[in-house]
């Protein structure tokens, strides 16, 4: 994105750099200072030291490999399940199929 003077705008100078050629534009990400691309895009292409692993929690997105236990206390997936174990109803493995102490029918004559 260019002005009328052949400068940058603004918006242009801090987002993303890398084309989306399936969406026939860049991304909209802001670019990390000193860097031409997003935090993702920058992993992705090798310019930063550490990998990225996907999230074991939700697999949709990822983390740097460094970053995993911090990440595995804010994680939004982590909050759910948090929640979802605190309510009085919750039995974790409930319907899991590992009850050994089970009496099924056709053990049971």
């Amino acid at each position: 994105q260019t002005l009328g003077d052949g400068k940058q705008s603004q918006r242009a100078l801090h987002q993303c750099s890398l084309w989306l050629p399936g969406k026939q534009r860049y991304c909209r990400f802001p670019s990390v200072e000193g860097f031409d691309f997003c935090g993702h895009h920058l992993a992705s292409r090798g310019d930063e030291g550490s990998a990225r692993i996907p999230c074991p929690l939700d697999p949709r997105h990822s983390v740097f490999a460094s970053e995993l236990q911090r990440h595995l206390r804010i994680c939004p997936r982590a909050k759910e399940g948090q929640a979802e174990a605190a309510l009085p109803c919750f039995q974790r493995d409930v319907n899991s199929g590992l009850d050994e102490d089970a009496c099924y029918e056709e053990d049971c004559v």
